[in-house]
């Protein structure tokens, strides 16, 4: 278990982080300490908005460009889920928070798997504005 110095000490290393990269490789070392493969740090404005999704992350090739064209994320139930919720959860969780999957949420979680995303876990961030 990650211990509240842990915490502080990844919070400092990402602050003094020299760029974009450095912060990449200090997700991708706590993501594995978590017992996860990928990490994906995403915003996302599902209003259309503001430009198309910005990701940090170290997800499958394959993976992002299927989801990179606004026509298929539109569909993602993580990011639905994200926005119902205020409380992290595991993707096993999706149809307790979303009660009605459609099928293409459905479908979009099946490509997930296909690329190797299969048992993720979303700590959603709601910033005002």
């Amino acid at each position: 278990m990650t211990s509240y110095n842990d915490v502080q000490a990844f919070v400092r290393a990402v602050r003094e982080a020299s760029d974009v990269d450095a912060i990449g490789s200090l997700l991708a070392d706590a993501t594995r300490e978590f017992g996860f493969d990928h990490y994906g740090l995403t915003h996302v404005d599902r209003t259309g908005t503001r430009p198309a999704p910005a990701y940090l992350t170290n997800f499958p090739q394959g993976w992002l460009s299927r989801v990179s064209d606004p026509e298929v994320y539109v569909h993602d139930p993580v990011l639905l889920a994200s926005e119902r919720s205020a409380a992290p959860f595991a993707w096993s969780e999706l149809s307790q928070i979303l009660s009605n999957l459609t099928d293409h949420q459905r479908r979009y979680m099946e490509l997930a798997e296909e690329e190797g995303l299969s048992h993720g876990y979303t700590v959603p961030l709601h910033i005002p504005g």
